[in-house]
């Protein structure tokens, strides 16, 4: 008899095993499907995903992320701010975040206090813009 109610108890636990691998086979395609997106420059899109995820992986950073890239790309420097702010040293939220703020500086200050701004930084304000 305890043969049996071990051997029924090891049966549940494999099938329970295989059921949550099973189920976790969604979220590694959505969570690929979003890095792809982020890297094609999609940061709505992947942010969705990501959010979907509910805590896969990185999926809570990386939808944060997303956002703040999103925000940034659309010139709501302020959010984007704020966004890679929280993040930290994730990815690259700091750099970003300086960049972010020199963008805001820029918008808000004079010609002169930009370029004693970019000096001050050493060319990082304008590392995002170096690729155009």
């Amino acid at each position: 008899m305890k043969r049996l109610i071990s051997f029924l108890l090891l049966t549940a636990l494999l099938l329970t095993g295989c059921t949550q691998k099973e189920e976790a086979k969604p979220h590694v395609a959505a969570y690929e499907n979003a890095n792809a997106l982020l890297a094609e420059g999609k940061y709505a899109d992947a942010a969705l995903i990501f959010e979907s995820l509910n805590g896969y992986e990185e999926s809570v950073l990386l939808c944060m992320y997303a956002r703040a890239k999103d925000k940034l790309s659309k010139g709501e420097y302020a959010q984007a701010f704020r966004g890679f702010t929280a993040l930290g040293d994730f990815r690259d939220s700091a750099l970003s975040a300086v960049y972010a703020d020199a963008c805001l500086m820029a918008l808000d200050s004079d010609a002169w206090t930009v370029m004693e701004g970019a000096e001050t930084l050493d060319g990082i304000a304008l590392y995002m813009d170096s690729a155009e």
